[in-house]
């Protein structure tokens, strides 16, 4: 979405959006910051959207380790 701070506008995305990018990139340190929003922001995201996007962008395995909080090891081996 296009937000207006001050006199400056930028893109923005939600967190939502940013965990389901991480996961979709696959990498190690991307899983670590998805891991991280996930954690911080729990209670307040979306979960069924997250869940939807997830399986429709082929991440569900992903996805499912983030919610059940795996180590960055189990979710992205080597």
């Amino acid at each position: 979405m296009r937000v207006r701070y001050k006199t400056t506008e930028f893109w923005a995305q939600s967190k939502e959006d940013f965990i389901i990018a991480k996961l979709v990139y696959g990498g190690y340190l991307d899983y670590k910051d998805a891991f991280a929003c996930w954690t911080r922001f729990e209670e307040d995201l979306d979960v069924e959207y997250l869940s939807e996007t997830a399986y429709e962008l082929g991440v569900e395995d992903v996805w499912e380790s983030l919610k059940e909080k795996k180590p960055v090891g189990d979710a992205i081996p080597d």
